[in-house]
């Protein structure tokens, strides 16, 4: 009898439950490694982006966690903009986002206004879903807060949850084009 090798390469779920786990043991690059390897055979989802991303955010690697976001975003594994079927306004829906995962998305949107290819239209109020808190631990709002302390400490732009939905925050265009001028 020959005996044969059984042994299967890890799959998506079992790479992301490995992601996770370093996320959650703060072992952030070992996180980014089992990441790079993985793209070469499978493709990374939301899941192994928001686990690499917190760990990359908690252990204060703010500038790869942005560049792993941009790629992302390239490669379609992450898209928060989404199209109001009410208003047709073009928002960006956070609310399955983490605080982390949030904070690099709305910093990337923020900065690109100082770029020539900025990814919203400053004329345009930016319409930033960050749901109700019904998912919440404990039922108590962690995106709104912490998405609205992020816009205006590291950015100095005046938020308000929109009057009509509280799981909505606006920035107004007039905010907006000011700080594109700056």
């Amino acid at each position: 009898m020959t005996s044969r090798d059984n042994t299967n390469p890890p799959n998506k779920f079992c790479l992301n439950a490995a992601i996770s786990a370093c996320e959650k043991g703060g072992a952030w690059l070992e996180a980014l490694e089992l990441y790079e390897k993985m793209k070469t055979t499978i493709k990374p989802d939301f899941i192994t982006m928001n686990s690499l991303l917190i760990a990359l955010a908690n252990a204060d690697q703010k500038e790869l966690a942005e560049n792993i976001y941009k790629e992302a975003l390239r490669d379609r594994i992450l898209w928060p903009w989404k199209t109001d079927r009410r208003t047709g306004d073009r928002i960006m829906d956070l609310h399955q986002f983490s605080v982390e995962m949030s904070k690099i998305a709305v910093r990337n949107v923020i900065e690109s206004f100082l770029s020539p290819k900025p990814v919203h239209d400053v004329t345009k109020d930016l319409i930033l879903v960050v749901g109700k808190g019904y998912g919440s631990e404990d039922g108590i709002r962690m995106l709104a807060p912490n998405v609205m302390n992020l816009l205006e400490e590291e950015y100095c732009l005046k938020a308000e949850i929109d009057p009509k939905n509280e799981g909505r925050i606006i920035v107004r265009s007039d905010e907006l084009q000011k700080f594109s001028d700056l």
